[in-house]
């Protein structure tokens, strides 16, 4: 519970909610900022990263999504965070229709490739 709290309280993190009208949970956000340092092949910047979107799947396709990501934007926005980041699976096309739809675009691709068992 104590890193839950800490999400939800902590200057750099947060934890915002959709409810429905009776107080029942329909979503959540997590969104945490990060001061990235300069390097000598890197330039200082802040960033919000989404960590988590969830949606319950009765309440897909009826803008909760949307309403919890302009909501964690404005939070990015008021902390000064110069972009927003999240990271999708490959294989999740409906959340990268979702996004794109928002404007965001693939700015860098992680590989993977399997290795064999020692």
């Amino acid at each position: 519970m104590d890193v839950v709290a800490a999400v939800i309280d902590g200057p750099r993190s947060t934890l915002l909610v959709a409810e429905d009208d009776p107080g029942g949970l329909t979503g959540l956000v997590v969104v945490l900022r990060y001061d990235i340092p300069a390097t000598p092949i890197v330039l200082p910047r802040r960033i919000a990263v989404v960590d988590n979107l969830v949606v319950d799947a009765a309440w897909q396709r009826r803008g909760v999504g949307a309403q919890l990501l302009t909501a964690a934007e404005q939070w990015a926005i008021e902390r000064r965070a110069e972009a927003m980041e999240i990271g999708v699976h490959e294989f999740n096309s409906e959340a990268l229709a979702f996004y794109a739809a928002r404007g965001y675009q693939t700015s860098t691709r992680r590989l993977i490739r399997r290795l064999p068992s020692c």
